[in-house]
């Protein structure tokens, strides 16, 4: 269903509960299918209210660390950031909820159960889903030695104890906070399985992303997962009374390409040889870093994360570092470090020239959204 401005108006409308509301936009060209008739459909839409939580400063930090973590070294295409994919995957939802909230059943069903907070929380659950990423993104967990969805816990961490985001999170809506885990313990309509599962709203954002720098897939993955989310209707099982998503029969070849292209991004993109070369250097310079008697910030950072558990680690020190500060670090290191084998590995971590200039070009966005 081609949704408009009106739709997502009277869609935050319903459920901020106010007569009006002034919506905020960004442009995306990700969220473009090529089916579309206009560039409408690549906007992200957003509240005052919402705009507030991407204004603070765990939020500007998923900014500067890039969606594809040490990529980038094999060419400036793959900068784009948590950040921007983070939004993605909001708009994603969004457009699944209002089109949700459209069918008649889903509609009587909030409004008679007062549902609308559950709308708004799995979308800023949405927004937040990588707030807990670390510089480099899944990089950091190799060197730190942090098993698989460690980053899930430590966003969970943030979201109920970084001061500044917990307020503007309970001044959108009281408690929001356990809110969004109520969303997930209760499973609301089902839709636990689009957040995390085979294709869900994490996924249908960061393939056709991906895929958009990459320039590796001829096929329209936006148009797919757009015209997916489109065709999801949410059905009760008899026998155990349950709601869940379920897509028509004429999707099954869109599902199919779809996971197609999730193996070969898996295949050539995240686990290709130059992605798997960097993870090991950044490895083997961390370890080279924690042997060296010499005192730098980057290793003090390191020392208080690797072989840590979610609950040990220092959020507030944390979440001093990027993949921005994590790259000063390694100059540092590189500039003062009487270590030879150390300023070796440090040299091999930092970017050629061609790709200075394009990361530099980049910390300039970066500071104009500051």
């Amino acid at each position: 269903m081609k949704l408009t401005y009106n739709d997502y108006e009277e869609f935050f409308k319903k459920i901020f509960k106010k007569p009006e509301v002034y919506l905020y936009t960004d442009f995306d060209p990700i969220l473009t299918a090529e089916n579309k008739e206009d560039m409408k459909q690549g906007i992200v839409y957003y509240t005052s209210e919402i705009d507030k939580v991407l204004q603070t400063k765990a939020f500007k930090r998923i900014n500067r660390i890039f969606q594809l973590g040490t990529k980038f070294y094999s060419s400036s295409k793959f900068m784009h950031t948590r950040g921007d994919h983070s939004k993605g995957t909001y708009q994603r939802t969004l457009d699944l909820l209002v089109n949700l909230s459209k069918k008649e059943e889903i509609k009587c069903l909030i409004e008679k159960n007062h549902y609308e907070k559950y709308l708004l929380a799995e979308l800023i659950r949405a927004l937040l889903h990588d707030i807990g990423h670390g510089p480099f993104s899944h990089t950091m967990e190799i060197v730190c030695n942090w098993p698989k969805g460690f980053h899930e816990e430590l966003g969970k961490r943030i979201i109920n104890e970084d001061k500044e985001l917990k307020t503007t999170l309970d001044k959108i809506y009281p408690n929001l906070t356990d809110l969004m885990n109520e969303v997930e313990r209760k499973n609301f309509l089902g839709l636990n399985c689009l957040f995390e599962g085979q294709f869900d709203v994490d996924r249908a954002d960061f393939l056709p992303r991906d895929n958009y720098a990459s320039v590796r897939e001829s096929i329209d993955m936006s148009t797919i997962v757009t015209e997916l989310f489109d065709s999801i209707e949410i059905k009760k099982i008899k026998e155990k009374n349950n709601l869940v998503p379920v897509f028509p029969e004429n999707m099954l070849g869109h599902i199919e390409k779809f996971l197609e292209c999730r193996y070969n991004n898996y295949k050539f993109l995240y686990y290709s040889f130059d992605e798997k070369l960097y993870e090991h250097i950044f490895k083997e310079f961390a370890t080279e870093l924690l042997k060296n008697s010499e005192d730098f910030k980057l290793k003090s950072y390191l020392v208080g994360n690797i072989d840590k558990r979610p609950e040990e680690i220092d959020l507030e020190e944390y979440m001093k570092f990027n993949d921005i500060e994590f790259l000063k670090g390694i100059l540092e290191v590189y500039s003062k470090t009487k270590n030879e084998r150390l300023k070796e590995l440090a040299s091999y971590c930092l970017p050629n020239n061609t790709m200075t200039k394009a990361l530099y070009s980049r910390i300039i966005v970066f500071r104009r959204k500051d």
